[in-house]
């Protein structure tokens, strides 16, 4: 017995001390296959966008309805809106001036509202205009609706569409907290806009 345990530890130690398998080689590199050539790009004027803005205006007598229709809304105390935006120009010429009446398009190019620009202060540059009150034109073009888009009603009531539409002493309000929000520095209560 004594005789196999020593065989097999001299088999063991015999196995041990030989050199391992050698590794695999490394793999080599595969060269890259030959990019692609390029295929020929159709010419500039082919190509077109996806999603192409194509306005479909409105006839000027039709757009000019429109905008007469926004115009005279009556508001909450009696007053149109029109009546509600002059007050505003008079009673606040250096904080509020109306900019205009247009017709607003969505993406597809179909008219969506008609929207009412103005600024707040006296930086009057295009730029510094604000365009957020719009009245929604309906698919046959007959009726207008304040344009509040999908919000919860308290949410709803915080729109200036829907302060211009309480009347002119809301309207008023909601300019001179806008403008003390937006063109005063709060903390020197120097004019900035």
């Amino acid at each position: 017995m004594r005789l196999s345990i020593l065989a097999f530890t001299l088999a063991a130690l015999t196995a041990c001390s030989q050199d391992p398998e050698p590794a695999p080689a490394a793999p080599t590199e595969v060269p890259a296959a030959p990019a692609p050539t390029p295929a020929q790009a159709p010419p500039p004027a082919a190509i077109k966008s996806p999603t192409e803005f194509k306005a479909q205006p409105l006839s000027p007598a039709e757009e000019k309805r429109l905008i007469k229709a926004a115009q005279n809304q009556k508001t909450d105390d009696g007053a149109t809106v029109l009546q509600v935006l002059q007050h505003a120009e008079k009673m606040r010429p250096k904080q509020f001036k109306l900019a205009g009446f247009d017709i607003f398009y969505k993406y597809d190019g179909k008219p969506s509202s008609v929207g009412i620009c103005y600024w707040i202060g006296s930086h009057r540059l295009d730029d510094d205009k604000y365009c957020d009150i719009g009245y929604t034109i309906s698919a046959d073009h007959q009726t207008l609706k304040p344009d509040v888009g999908s919000i919860t009603p308290e949410e709803e009531q915080e729109l200036t569409v829907s302060k211009l539409n309480r009347g002119r002493d809301r309207f008023l309000k909601d300019v001179n907290e806008r403008y003390e929000n937006e063109c005063l520095d709060y903390d020197t209560k120097k004019k900035i806009c």
